[in-house]
């Protein structure tokens, strides 16, 4: 095989299980992966995929296929990496994966303002809680809670970020015990039993952070929340008994082929330092600003 593109092939459908998931990842529709699938086939003389319980699994013909094709994915990411690492200057692109309520309530006035200053540097955001793989480059710097990320990534562990119980500022005064109920964005949920209002059962579940403040803020119901977002919206105020607890490390991460690029290393030193200047926000929950 001399075809990076049966490479490609075998690495999608192992991945993906599926004719059409197959082509959805390479970008062809399904009948070219049939097509493809068939004729690679012929070529090795025996079927490189055997269909189980509805999901395509590599054969023993296909498995060296597969190996290969594994190895010089990783190598051309590297390649690419190692590429984008070259400029002595301070040019090119950068990629910043980093949760959207970081970006919106600490970063984004700084990042505007280096963006504005540095117009050579390609700056772009992917405001996401999905892991983004700095080895398949997903991004090139990622700011994210985690209690142990991979080890061969560099950069610098911060401080952890505090959660808290929240609720509207009104929502005391015109809900009764009875009727108060919490929010969460998954069950079970045992951090209530310790909370202020152990007895109040789950209303309903949001899975989004941002949605789940947002219904909070408007009276919905009560939530544990991170206090960085929680202490920033006025709508919002701490259940009295509410105590402040430590939750996952922040963390500013790069992929070590890229930790010398100058770009690189001028944004994490950005982030850095603007998260550093919100820690009290961040790891305690402290504002200047009165609480109902």
């Amino acid at each position: 095989m001399t075809n990076w593109d049966d490479f490609r092939l075998v690495l999608a459908l192992a991945r993906t299980g599926g004719i059409r998931q197959a082509g959805a990842a390479l970008g062809v529709n399904h009948a070219t992966v049939s097509r493809r699938l068939a004729d690679l086939t012929r070529r090795m003389g025996g079927a490189v995929f055997e269909r189980i319980s509805g999901r395509y699994q590599v054969t023993a013909v296909g498995a060296p296929v597969l190996e290969a094709a594994i190895r010089m994915e990783a190598a051309c990411l590297e390649g690419e990496r190692r590429l984008r690492a070259v400029s002595p200057d301070m040019a090119g692109p950068v990629t910043v994966s980093l949760p959207d309520a970081i970006a919106r309530v600490v970063l984004l006035e700084e990042l505007t303002a280096f963006a504005q200053a540095n117009p050579d540097i390609s700056l772009t955001l992917k405001c996401s809680y999905a892991y983004a793989d700095l080895d398949r480059s997903d991004a090139d710097i990622v700011i994210r809670g985690a209690s142990a990320p991979d080890e061969h990534l560099v950069g610098r562990r911060l401080f952890p970020y505090a959660l808290g119980h929240y609720c509207a500022r009104d929502y005391f005064d015109q809900v009764a015990p009875p009727d108060r109920r919490w929010l969460v964005r998954r069950t079970p949920a045992q951090w209530i039993e310790r909370s202020p209002c152990p007895e109040a059962p789950v209303g309903y579940v949001i899975d989004d952070i941002d949605m789940l403040h947002e219904a909070a803020a408007r009276g919905q119901g009560m939530i544990r929340g991170a206090c960085y977002i929680a202490e920033s919206d006025e709508r919002l105020i701490r259940i009295p008994g509410s105590k402040v607890e430590p939750w996952e490390d922040l963390w500013v991460l790069t992929h070590p082929d890229l930790r010398d690029a100058p770009r690189i290393k001028a944004v994490m030193g950005l982030v850095t330092e603007a998260l550093m200047r919100s820690r009290a926000l961040i790891e305690r929950g402290e504002t200047d600003r009165c609480r109902g």
